[in-house]
């Protein structure tokens, strides 16, 4: 079976508890949403993609991204393969980008690009 390797973005609090919170023009309370970025047939690419910042990727607005592992087919469980932060400085006029552990609001969940 083959394997695709997914991109996966994520707006975070501060403390990767939770999606962070906007306030729509009509004073709605939403939590922001993770987007898909994109896939690839193989870690390395997806990963270089991610740490070069490909395609701005984090947009100034992305705090953590995902790289999941799925198999062909209908129903696949998705296997995490690596979390990154993004830490902007300078008020975001520089990125690093790290390796990071799954943020708290991940732990137990799988399947992030699915």
């Amino acid at each position: 079976m083959s394997v695709v390797f997914f991109v996966a973005v994520f707006p975070l609090s501060e403390d990767g508890s939770e999606k962070r919170w906007q306030t729509s023009v009509t004073g709605r309370k939403y939590q922001d949403s993770s987007r898909l970025w994109g896939w690839y047939s193989n870690f390395e690419d997806a990963e270089r993609t991610v740490l070069e910042n490909h395609t701005d990727l984090f947009e100034l607005f992305y705090t953590h991204t995902v790289i999941e592992a799925v198999t062909e087919g209908v129903g696949a469980i998705a296997t995490v393969k690596q979390w990154f932060r993004a830490i902007w400085i300078e008020n975001g006029s520089q990125l690093r980008i790290e390796h990071c552990e799954p943020p708290p609001f991940a732990h137990g969940i799988v399947n992030f690009t699915l």
